[in-house]
């Protein structure tokens, strides 16, 4: 028997060719749903993922907000990781807020301050220097 003749969805009376067209369904009518995401890991954990030149990482405020420099960070390796298949921006999704704070990557490793505070060398970009997406304001437009 075959491997796709055996799978689960074969079982349930789908061919390969219908559950392709399913998944293509799910992208075209959920957005959420992503098709080409790639997932980045760190110490093999999923940390983000990177999509259209576009890393997307949720984190919390309590844990990788720098209130010192009142900056946020990133590991270094992880940047240049995603410079080298070739991300153009980082985008962090704030757990707590929803806020949504974007930034160029160039920018992050041109004018970021490096520390290594024990978790390895770590990035950090001021807040005023990323764009800040507040859900609870609102569009303007």
């Amino acid at each position: 028997m075959d491997k796709k003749e055996n799978s689960p969805s074969a079982r349930r009376g789908y061919s390969h060719k219908n559950v392709l067209q399913i998944k293509q369904n799910l992208t075209q009518f959920f957005p959420f749903y992503k098709k080409n995401e790639k997932k980045i890991f760190n110490s093999g954990k999923v940390i983000g993922t990177l999509e259209n030149n576009v890393f997307t990482k949720k984190v919390r405020r309590s844990r990788h907000f720098l209130r010192v420099l009142q900056a946020w960070g990133t590991d270094k390796t992880t940047l240049l990781d995603l410079k080298r298949q070739g991300c153009k921006t980082v985008r962090l999704i704030e757990k707590e807020t929803a806020r949504v704070l974007e930034a160029p990557l160039e920018r992050i490793l041109s004018e970021g301050i490096e520390r290594d505070l024990g978790y390895g060398v770590q990035v950090f970009l001021p807040e005023s220097k990323w764009g800040v997406f507040d859900p609870a304001q609102g569009r303007l437009f």
